[in-house]
């Protein structure tokens, strides 16, 4: 089986597969919280008799959990940078917050690149494939995921949020992004702490973008070291949400059929995020 995994840091992380998910369990929500540490989500987890942080991405399907033995398998995870390799295991349960999830399968690989990022011992990236999720609610004040049942968006007040449409690629959570007159499509991730475009769209627009005095090393999964570029837009435009000197590290995206960029949630200026995957909308607080 071969996966694609896009992970660039400062730390970003996206793993861009297709997600299934586990039950609600007949709960009208759940809470797990968070800590942001560089505009990573870390969900501390229990499985196994352990304990552990956990990166949540939720342009995630397979779990990743880091293990410092030798990789016996051939399960390739490919990158932008480089390819990783994976052990299939399966572990007995997942505690994530008051959600609870037994039997779960997961990909040994090492990822100690982003332990030293983040600065802790990183246990695993976990994304949306461990939850049946209808409505995921991310609060960036409080540091605290909700996973709601549809009924939740019938109690938002529509003033207070910004709705666009959003698409699946894959079910991946995908938003058009409009740059002067022409429309991309950027996968948002809340797994990524920057933002990225293909560098195909600044050519396309080499009047709305300026390079930045601005680089940083980048340390892949598979601990390959490269220097970022990056570059910044005058303005774009999220559906009612317009953006102005938008900064957005520079990758190539042609390996990935009509996706131009992420959007890193933690560079967007709303303090709650909501994905609604029934109605295919994303929901940003003003």
């Amino acid at each position: 089986m071969k996966t694609t995994i896009l992970y660039h840091p400062l730390c970003i992380i996206s793993i861009i597969i297709l997600w299934c998910a586990g039950p609600l369990c007949g709960k009208s929500y759940y809470t797990i919280p968070f800590e942001n540490v560089n505009g990573l989500m870390l969900i501390e987890a229990n499985y196994e008799g352990r304990r552990g942080d956990f990166v949540f991405d939720t342009g995630a399907d397979e779990i990743l959990l880091h293990t410092d033995d030798e990789i016996q398998s051939q399960t390739v995870f490919e990158t932008l940078d480089s390819e990783i390799y994976t052990e299939e295991a399966q572990i007995d349960y997942l505690r994530l917050g008051n959600y609870w999830e037994e039997d779960v399968t997961v990909y040994k690989a090492d990822l100690q690149s982003i332990s030293r990022f983040t600065g802790t011992q990183v246990a695993g990236i976990i994304g949306l494939s461990v939850f049946d999720v209808e409505i995921l609610h991310i609060d960036n004040v409080n540091n605290i995921i909700k996973l709601y049942t549809l009924d939740y968006i019938n109690t938002l007040n529509d003033r207070k949020y910004i709705r666009n449409k959003m698409s699946l690629e894959g079910k991946l959570p995908v938003i058009n992004v409009e740059i002067e007159d022409n429309t991309y499509r950027f996968v948002m991730d809340s797994g990524a702490s920057t933002s990225f475009i293909c560098d195909s769209v600044i050519g396309n627009h080499t009047d709305q973008f300026d390079d930045l005095d601005l680089t940083s090393q980048v340390i892949t999964l598979s601990d390959k070291t490269t220097h970022q570029q990056y570059s910044s837009c005058s303005a774009i435009t999220l559906g009612k949400l317009r953006l102005k000197n938008f900064t957005f590290g520079r990758r190539d995206f042609t390996q990935f059929d009509d996706i131009s960029g992420i959007i890193s949630i933690d560079s967007l200026p709303s303090d709650v995020i909501i994905f609604d995957f029934v109605t295919r909308h994303i929901y940003m607080s003003i």
